[in-house]
């Protein structure tokens, strides 16, 4: 994933997360959705820079950003919530993501022609 790709999907997630817990009369603001965008964009980066997934610094992370950001936002619980529910999908994700990539370099693979040594 390039940089680019990954501040779109956490963006849409970060406003995926907003309309899903709206449409459950949870609120959360601009800065709520702000601290979700940056989590998911730092865990696909961190992902990507080492191909694996290491859920202690993610925790580590999660505990960082709410102490540094969560005086930004007027739903606190709320955030945090979120954040914890992101963390428990995560891994699913980029099991998802990794099957993507392996299926797309089998496709190239066999579309490229074979070449003789």
């Amino acid at each position: 994933m390039t940089n680019r790709e990954i501040a779109r999907v956490a963006k849409i997630t970060a406003r995926k997360c907003r309309r899903g817990l709206n449409k459950c009369n949870i609120k959360l603001d601009d800065a709520s959705e702000s601290i979700i965008c940056e989590y998911v964009q730092t865990e696909l980066t961190n992902w990507r820079r080492e191909n694996k997934y290491v859920p202690e610094k993610s925790i580590q992370f999660i505990q960082e950003i709410l102490s540094r950001r969560l005086n930004e936002t007027t739903v606190p619980y709320e955030t945090a919530e979120t954040l914890k529910l992101i963390f428990a999908n995560l891994p699913a994700l980029f099991d998802k993501i990794q099957r993507e990539r392996e299926s797309e370099a089998k496709e190239l693979a066999a579309k490229l022609p074979a070449i003789k040594v």
